[in-house]
């Protein structure tokens, strides 16, 4: 079985995740998770930092996780 390769997010509060390497930082948020409002399906992936610019949403944490960990094989 192939090893399958993933961010390693560091969880900063409820509802929010970051990793930070060689200038760009990549963060995974629930902004209703955050602010106490509950849990909903709106999960945001921001890249950025040389020249990067990514901001995209997604239905699950995982899913973000998924398309920032093929972002970082495909572009770095």
């Amino acid at each position: 079985m192939e090893n399958e390769k993933t961010l390693s997010l560091k969880k900063v509060s409820k509802g929010y995740y970051e990793i930070e390497a060689d200038g760009i930082t990549i963060n995974v948020s629930n902004p209703f998770i955050q602010c106490g409002k509950g849990a909903t399906n709106g999960w945001q992936i921001l890249i950025y930092g040389k020249g990067f610019d990514v901001d995209e949403w997604f239905n699950t944490k995982k899913q973000a996780i998924k398309f920032g960990t093929k972002w970082v094989l495909d572009n770095l």
